[in-house]
Protein backbone atom coordinates (compact mmCIF):
# COMPACT_ATOMS: atom_id res chain seq x y z
CA UNK A 1 0.00 0.00 0.00
CA UNK A 2 1.16 3.20 -0.87
CA UNK A 3 2.22 6.44 1.49
CA UNK A 4 -0.85 8.24 -0.40
CA UNK A 5 -3.19 5.50 0.11
CA UNK A 6 -2.38 5.09 3.34
CA UNK A 7 -2.91 8.68 4.80
CA UNK A 8 -6.34 8.98 2.30
CA UNK A 9 -7.35 5.89 4.56
CA UNK A 10 -6.14 7.41 7.84
CA UNK A 11 -8.19 10.62 6.81
CA UNK A 12 -11.38 8.74 6.00
CA UNK A 13 -11.10 7.07 9.32
CA UNK A 14 -10.55 10.56 11.32
CA UNK A 15 -13.23 12.15 9.49
CA UNK A 16 -15.91 9.12 9.98
CA UNK A 17 -15.01 9.01 13.62
CA UNK A 18 -15.57 12.34 13.78
CA UNK A 19 -18.92 12.15 12.33
CA UNK A 20 -19.72 9.43 14.23
CA UNK A 21 -18.57 10.70 17.99
CA UNK A 22 -20.40 13.76 17.68
CA UNK A 23 -23.99 12.90 17.29
CA UNK A 24 -23.41 9.80 20.15
CA UNK A 25 -22.24 12.66 22.20
CA UNK A 26 -25.09 14.68 21.37
CA UNK A 27 -26.80 11.93 21.98
CA UNK A 28 -25.53 11.40 25.24
CA UNK A 29 -25.96 15.52 26.69
CA UNK A 30 -29.22 15.61 25.57
CA UNK A 31 -30.62 12.24 27.52
CA UNK A 32 -28.76 13.26 30.16
CA UNK A 33 -30.80 17.00 30.22
CA UNK A 34 -34.01 15.28 29.82
CA UNK A 35 -32.77 12.82 32.63
CA UNK A 36 -31.49 15.88 34.91
CA UNK A 37 -34.87 18.08 34.36
CA UNK A 38 -37.73 15.24 34.65
CA UNK A 39 -36.56 12.13 36.05
CA UNK A 40 -37.22 11.78 40.06
CA UNK A 41 -34.51 9.76 40.66
CA UNK A 42 -31.66 12.23 39.66
CA UNK A 43 -33.08 14.29 42.08
CA UNK A 44 -32.76 12.39 44.69
CA UNK A 45 -29.28 11.54 43.53
CA UNK A 46 -28.18 14.72 43.06
CA UNK A 47 -29.32 15.87 46.89
CA UNK A 48 -27.78 12.94 48.10
CA UNK A 49 -24.35 14.66 47.16
CA UNK A 50 -25.32 17.74 48.51
CA UNK A 51 -27.02 19.61 45.45
CA UNK A 52 -30.19 21.10 45.22
CA UNK A 53 -33.27 21.93 42.72
CA UNK A 54 -31.60 25.09 41.27
CA UNK A 55 -27.82 22.93 40.75
CA UNK A 56 -30.67 20.18 39.06
CA UNK A 57 -32.31 22.64 36.73
CA UNK A 58 -28.79 24.32 35.87
CA UNK A 59 -27.25 21.14 34.93
CA UNK A 60 -30.00 19.94 33.11
CA UNK A 61 -30.16 22.86 30.97
CA UNK A 62 -26.22 23.09 30.05
CA UNK A 63 -26.41 19.54 29.44
CA UNK A 64 -29.25 20.13 26.75
CA UNK A 65 -27.34 23.49 25.54
CA UNK A 66 -24.29 21.36 25.04
CA UNK A 67 -26.50 18.69 23.25
CA UNK A 68 -27.70 20.76 20.95
CA UNK A 69 -24.48 23.18 20.12
CA UNK A 70 -22.69 20.11 19.62
CA UNK A 71 -25.03 19.50 16.18
CA UNK A 72 -24.30 22.19 15.49
CA UNK A 73 -20.84 21.77 13.42
CA UNK A 74 -19.51 25.51 14.16
CA UNK A 75 -20.04 25.07 17.83
CA UNK A 76 -18.84 22.13 18.10
CA UNK A 77 -15.65 22.53 19.05
CA UNK A 78 -15.37 25.04 21.31
CA UNK A 79 -18.52 23.43 23.22
CA UNK A 80 -17.03 19.99 23.26
CA UNK A 81 -13.79 21.64 24.89
CA UNK A 82 -15.72 23.58 27.34
CA UNK A 83 -18.13 21.33 28.36
CA UNK A 84 -14.82 18.72 28.54
CA UNK A 85 -13.75 21.06 31.21
CA UNK A 86 -16.26 21.44 32.84
CA UNK A 87 -17.21 17.92 33.44
CA UNK A 88 -13.63 17.21 34.71
CA UNK A 89 -14.15 19.76 37.14
CA UNK A 90 -17.56 17.65 38.30
CA UNK A 91 -15.60 14.55 37.61
CA UNK A 92 -12.43 16.69 40.75
CA UNK A 93 -15.83 17.30 42.40
CA UNK A 94 -16.81 14.01 42.97
CA UNK A 95 -13.76 12.38 43.73
CA UNK A 96 -12.64 14.93 46.73
CA UNK A 97 -16.42 13.82 47.76
CA UNK A 98 -14.78 10.04 47.98
CA UNK A 99 -17.35 8.95 45.62
CA UNK A 100 -14.95 7.24 43.54
CA UNK A 101 -17.50 4.96 41.33
CA UNK A 102 -19.83 7.56 40.33
CA UNK A 103 -16.82 9.73 39.00
CA UNK A 104 -15.89 6.97 36.52
CA UNK A 105 -18.90 8.18 34.09
CA UNK A 106 -18.50 11.79 34.29
CA UNK A 107 -14.46 11.62 33.98
CA UNK A 108 -14.77 9.49 30.81
CA UNK A 109 -17.69 11.56 29.57
CA UNK A 110 -14.73 14.07 30.14
CA UNK A 111 -12.19 12.75 28.05
CA UNK A 112 -14.46 11.81 25.15
CA UNK A 113 -15.34 15.32 25.28
CA UNK A 114 -11.92 16.51 25.68
CA UNK A 115 -10.56 14.31 22.56
CA UNK A 116 -13.28 15.40 19.92
CA UNK A 117 -12.71 18.94 20.47
CA UNK A 118 -9.08 18.62 20.42
CA UNK A 119 -9.32 16.07 17.09
CA UNK A 120 -12.37 18.49 15.39
CA UNK A 121 -10.15 21.50 16.10
CA UNK A 122 -6.88 19.91 14.87
CA UNK A 123 -8.54 18.78 11.76
CA UNK A 124 -10.37 22.31 11.53
CA UNK A 125 -6.56 23.89 11.81
CA UNK A 126 -5.58 21.62 8.85
CA UNK A 127 -8.05 22.54 6.75
CA UNK A 128 -7.61 25.88 7.17
CA UNK A 129 -3.72 25.34 5.90
CA UNK A 130 -4.55 23.32 3.37
CA UNK A 131 -7.06 25.81 1.52
CA UNK A 132 -4.37 28.84 2.50
CA UNK A 133 -1.89 26.87 0.38
CA UNK A 134 -3.99 26.35 -2.05
CA UNK A 135 -4.84 29.57 -3.07
CA UNK A 136 -1.21 31.31 -2.17
CA UNK A 137 -0.42 28.19 -5.45
CA UNK A 138 -3.40 29.83 -6.92
CA UNK A 139 -1.82 33.31 -6.53
CA UNK A 140 1.41 32.43 -7.57
CA UNK A 141 0.31 30.77 -10.94
CA UNK A 142 -1.90 34.15 -11.61
CA UNK A 143 1.21 36.38 -10.95
CA UNK A 144 3.05 34.06 -13.49
CA UNK A 145 0.32 34.35 -15.87
CA UNK A 146 0.54 37.54 -15.92
CA UNK A 147 4.17 37.96 -16.45
CA UNK A 148 4.15 35.71 -19.18
CA UNK A 149 1.90 37.12 -21.21
CA UNK A 150 -1.55 34.85 -19.95
CA UNK A 151 0.52 31.62 -20.08
CA UNK A 152 1.05 28.94 -16.95
CA UNK A 153 4.61 28.40 -17.17
CA UNK A 154 8.01 29.95 -18.98
CA UNK A 155 8.44 28.07 -22.25
CA UNK A 156 11.71 27.60 -22.81
CA UNK A 157 12.65 28.03 -26.59
CA UNK A 158 13.75 24.93 -28.68
CA UNK A 159 16.77 24.50 -29.60
CA UNK A 160 16.34 25.18 -33.00
CA UNK A 161 14.56 28.83 -32.02
CA UNK A 162 17.42 30.03 -29.62
CA UNK A 163 19.37 32.62 -31.27
CA UNK A 164 22.74 32.06 -32.47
Amino acid sequence: MSARLRTVCRRRAARLALTVVGPALATVLLALGFGLLFDARAAGDLARIGLGPGSRMLLGVSHLAGGFALLAPSLAEPVSIFLGFVVSGMAMYLLALGQVVVAGGPALTAVVLLAYGVSSWLRHRAAEMSWQRMLLRYGEEADARALHGGRSRVISPTPHQRPR
